[in-house]
């Protein structure tokens, strides 16, 4: 089913409960910007989330064929069959931001629309098949090498003594871990996200805060969960011996590093 349905209204996660209630199991999301905004990371974010309360999967995106779609009109044409460079370039464009949609929710097909029908256009320089064909050459260029690697890796830069940089693409997390002024067997954890832009939108603010509470998720029932266990098993004697980033370099040279400092300090008192 695609959203083609609802083209005139922004979409939202009511719609996606709709077409699930009939049974369908995959949507095709309609592309125009006026309908689903591709161009927001934050939209993406909360259809991927719809999707997932909906049970749904992506099927595919059709590309997008207009700029806009309001009060049941269409506004200007997008061809990627273009003799017009600018006319094409546009197309190609919008095409492939609505295509990026997949770096974020995994689909199978990107429907384009290769010129206008001839009640729209009858114009030759609207429906070429030369600019068709380098249009798609272009598409199927973005869709196996245009690929940020930093969508899917996440980079940790350690700035000593006490705090850790991780880079994700929509953020970085700035970790600060600091001793307790009395109990060695505490520290105070700093975290702070930083952005080159403060979220405004109530969708903006909706994917910030649901980073947050995945992070915190994550760390807490996760991380500080597997931590805490074991040091809870030490004082049993059951593991003579635990030895932290055995695989991680970065953190051997981190606590190597560390140790150094404070046998340094030790000596100059």
């Amino acid at each position: 089913m695609s959203t083609h349905l609802y083209h005139g209204h922004r979409l939202s996660r009511e719609h996606l409960l709709d077409i699930a209630g009939h049974g369908l199991e995959s949507i095709e999301l309609f592309a125009t910007r006026t309908h689903f905004d591709y161009h927001n990371p934050s939209a993406v974010a909360d259809l991927q989330q719809w999707l997932a309360d909906a049970g749904l999967e992506l099927h595919g995106v059709h590309a997008p064929i207009t700029d806009s779609f309001v009060g049941g009109r269409w506004g200007p044409a997008l061809t990627v069959a273009s003799t017009e460079p600018e006319a094409r370039a546009k197309a190609v464009a919008e095409s492939e931001q609505a295509l990026y949609v997949a770096r974020r929710i995994p689909m199978k097909v990107l429907v384009v629309h290769l010129g206008l029908p001839r009640t729209q256009s009858d114009s030759p320089d609207d429906n070429s098949r030369d600019a068709a064909r380098r249009s798609i050459d272009e598409l199927r260029e973005t869709g196996t090498s245009d690929r940020n690697p930093l969508e899917y890796v996440i980079t940790n830069y350690t700035i000593f003594p006490a705090t850790v940089l991780a880079g994700e693409p929509d953020h970085i997390e700035a970790w600060t871990v600091l001793p307790h002024a009395s109990d060695t067997n505490r520290c105070q954890v700093v975290l702070r996200f930083l952005v080159q832009k403060l979220p405004e939108t109530d969708r903006e603010i909706r994917y910030r805060d649901r980073n947050w509470d995945i992070l915190l998720g994550a760390v807490e029932n996760e991380d500080w969960a597997a931590a805490q266990s074991i040091n809870d098993s030490l004082p049993r004697g059951y593991v003579p011996e635990v030895v932290f980033g055995r695989n991680e370099l970065p953190a051997q040279r981190y606590y190597s590093r560390m140790q150094a400092e404070l046998d340094a300090a030790a000596e100059s008192v």
